[in-house]
């Protein structure tokens, strides 16, 4: 498992299960009622990584592309909007992966596969929700969209619960 792959885990795990309904609200607010969403990743990052750069690189460009995303969102372009959104965060994460040296947590490596997989299935309902109503008129099956959002909580909380239970008691 890479770094990048790590740093993915938990970008997932905080943009998805961690973002409850009201944080979401808050962070359309703009300005500063982002940071309860930012201070998350950021308590995230930093208790999978311990390290004080990807602590603040996180914190800094989390909230400039959420600021960017809420500023300029319109709500007509959902889909566009959160697959920009990701996309940043994503080059974000790659950036920290090939040019810091961010060396990898310890975890047991047997389960990040899965944790991968759940988060990322998280994150996949999540968009399916954002766009449920551009789907309406699809051949997409009804009761996907009606459930996308369950589903990504679901599977983005058994992603988190599992993170926790891989990540040693004590480093």
């Amino acid at each position: 498992m890479s770094v990048f792959s790590v740093l993915v885990i938990g970008h997932l795990i905080a943009d998805f299960p961690l973002q409850t309904p009201t944080i979401l609200r808050w962070k359309f607010r703009g300005g500063l009622w982002i940071l309860p969403h930012i201070v998350i990743h950021t308590a995230v990052m930093g208790l999978i990584f311990r390290n004080l750069f990807v602590v603040i690189v996180i914190f800094f460009s989390h909230y400039l592309i959420d600021w960017i995303k809420v500023s300029f969102d319109d709500g007509d372009h959902k889909g566009v909007s959160f697959i920009i959104d990701q996309s940043a965060h994503i080059l974000v994460l790659l950036a920290l992966a090939q040019f810091t040296g961010v060396s990898l947590p310890q975890f047991s490596f047997d389960y990040l596969p899965i944790i991968l997989v759940l988060a990322v299935l998280s994150a996949v309902f999540m968009f399916l929700n954002v766009v449920k109503s551009q789907l309406a008129d699809s051949p997409f099956p009804k009761i996907v969209s009606d459930y996308a959002f369950h589903v990504s909580k679901v599977s983005g909380w058994a992603a988190a619960i599992a993170l926790v239970l891989t990540m040693p008691i004590l480093r």
